[in-house]
């Protein structure tokens, strides 16, 4: 029986105990903290003086930030302050969209102080100069002090949160241009991001880019909104922009152009999506409307918020398998925002304390997802970039193909024709000249001469047309065969080299290299005034090397008179082959060599 006793009276301590109120202490080291754990708290229908609530015992400690609910009743908060030494203090509540707050300073059991503010009073009238709501006071040394806020909203029907923070007065102004700055180096940062992307929507004109712009701009005044910077330069009472109504079309506007950048980002094109996304559009249509006609009425947030994290989601788990690269770009760039959301979800269901470390620094999170989602949107854009230009050279390259196919089948026709019509008529001539020649006395031997001669120079230009048996011989042998063939007809002297494995390529490859090679040598013979030339042919395993190296006076390379057909002919062939083409001149000769990768055939 005893022992029930004193469990009892331990839970009785205890429950009084976590009922007492905590005390801050103001000492001579103090400089600024949040009040989650010293805030006690009553509820009342009515509009209760503030010497009844004063000697109200109801109040009770708030383990964690209070939250106040759109139902118009007067929230009243408390602190119990000690001081320890003497310093000027301002107590601020951050949030803006308060209808009324008040503020009650008791030393001791007597008023000493009380102020009253609202997010519809312009930034001059307000008792303290604040983008929220602050008062200013002084503690003196071993005195103690009761705060009493009053907080009532009759016309704003959104549910806010107490967000109570305390300063030493040199603090809170060194914070509270920190801050600033940061909401101004965020703003910036996204502004200067919303130009470039109208930009681009003005260069492609495609959609996204737009979505993206007025996404950032409904997120930039979101801020400015929300953190009552736009409430210091105009009037609460008359302008739109400086009402809470604002701030919620912006809201809707946020979430909207966020979902039009997923559909076009990921390019849905999935009926059941489709629908998603549709009926998004209409809810958000509708929303907009209740705030503009009959701001009193609206959807819950909570509705659109939920929905618009199950499309999210759907998209996500559609696009993983197709479309991966896109789902984990937009992840990583969403990821700080994510895991915002994620801790206040946590907080609000009660699974973790509310850490008002976040709340203080939404800004960031949110500025980090504008601008991540505008480098994944870069990204997409080059990937799309070099997609289209993969198609280009594709499309290039089979226009090459197309071109120096024809180029060789005009070649082989020709060379048969030459061979076969005019060389056969040519050798019948021949023999016939020269039967008549025998029974004549050799009376046309110079005629008989100039015939052969000019068989033989037929051949001799069909084979440049066509080499003979080239698919049997291979490139290194067609190629020894033209350098003999040029060293027989030219003072200029070439030298062959060739080592290494031969690796067979495709037929229109090992043509077109031909092609190069005795372009090359003909401008060689024709252009370089030399009296030497050196030709490689080098097989590796990654590529085949060719060069033609001569002794002649050069040429200058950047003069495009020196670039004529044959060059542009040698170009295009080498740009086929995917090769790497190095021409080097001066007045000591000319270097020309090629790299083609056997990938190419």
């Amino acid at each position: 029986m005893k022992v029930v006793q004193v469990v009892i009276l331990l839970l009785i301590h205890f429950y009084i105990s976590a009922q007492k109120p905590k005390v801050f202490e103001v000492d001579e080291n103090f400089r600024s903290a949040d009040l989650v754990g010293y805030v006690s708290r009553f509820d009342t229908e009515k509009d209760e003086t503030i010497e009844y609530v004063s000697q109200n015992t109801q109040f009770k400690l708030s383990a964690e930030v209070p939250s106040f609910k759109a139902d118009s009743q007067y929230h009243w908060l408390k602190i119990e302050l000690k001081a320890s030494a003497r310093k000027p203090i301002v107590i601020e509540f951050q949030q803006i969209f308060v209808d009324d707050i008040s503020f009650f300073l008791f030393e001791n059991d007597s008023l000493k102080e009380q102020f009253s503010s609202s997010w519809m009073l312009p930034f001059v009238k307000k008792p303290f100069p604040s983008r929220y709501h602050a008062f200013e006071f002084e503690v003196s040394n071993n005195k103690s002090y009761t705060l009493f806020l009053r907080c009532h909203n009759s016309q704003i029907k959104y549910s806010s949160r107490a967000f109570l923070k305390i300063f030493e007065r040199k603090i809170y102004e060194i914070e509270s241009d920190s801050y600033l700055l940061q909401y101004a180096f965020s703003v910036g940062c996204l502004w200067f991001v919303t130009v470039l992307s109208l930009g681009f929507f003005g260069y492609s004109r495609k959609k996204i880019y737009l979505y993206y712009g007025l996404y950032l701009i409904s997120m930039s005044l979101y801020f400015l909104v929300v953190n009552g910077v736009v409430n210091q330069f105009s009037n609460p009472q008359t302008d739109f922009f400086a009402k809470p109504e604002f701030g919620s079309l912006l809201v809707v506007f946020n979430l909207t152009f966020h979902i039009l950048y997923v559909f076009e980002f990921f390019k849905i094109n999935h009926k059941a999506l489709l629908r998603g996304y549709g009926i998004f559009i209409f809810l958000s249509i509708i929303q907009v409307g209740f705030i503009i006609f009959n701001s009193q009425t609206h959807m819950p947030y909570s509705i659109i918020y939920l929905y618009f994290s199950l499309l999210i989601i759907l998209t996500i788990l559609y696009n993983f398998r197709s479309n991966k690269k896109a789902v984990l770009l937009y992840l990583l760039a969403s990821g700080p925002l994510f895991l915002t959301f994620l801790l206040v979800i946590l907080g609000a269901i009660g699974i973790t304390k509310i850490n008002t470390f976040f709340y203080y620094n939404a800004h960031i999170p949110l500025t980090l997802e504008g601008l991540g989602l505008g480098l994944a949107l870069l990204y997409q854009f080059n990937d799309d970039q070099k997609k289209v230009e993969k198609e280009l050279e594709k499309n290039r390259l089979d226009t090459t193909h197309k071109i120096l196919l024809a180029q060789e089948e005009e070649r082989q026709h020709l060379a048969r024709d030459l061979h076969d019509d005019l060389g056969g008529s040519l050798s019948v001539l021949n023999r016939e000249l020269d039967e008549f020649n025998e029974n004549n006395g050799r009376k046309i031997s110079d005629s008989v001469k100039l015939t052969q001669k000019i068989v033989e120079d037929l051949r001799l230009i069909s084979h440049h047309l066509m080499p003979s048996s080239f698919p049997e011989k291979g490139l290194t042998a067609v190629i020894k065969e033209t350098v003999e063939m040029a060293n027989r007809q030219n003072k200029l002297k070439f030298d062959f080299i060739t080592n290494g494995q031969e690796k067979r390529l495709h037929p229109d490859s090992e043509i077109n290299i031909y092609r190069i090679v005795k372009e090359l040598i003909n401008n060689t013979l024709k252009h370089s005034g030399g009296t030497a030339s050196t030709i490689q042919l080098l097989f590796y395993d990654d590529f085949l090397y060719f060069s033609i190296e001569d002794n002649g006076h050069g040429f200058d390379i950047n003069l495009s008179k020196n670039w004529g057909i044959g060059f542009k002919n040698i170009n295009l062939r080498a740009r086929f082959l995917k090769a790497k083409l190095n021409t080097e001149s001066g007045p000591s000769g000319s270097l020309i060599s090629l790299e083609i990768p056997y990938t190419a055939s």
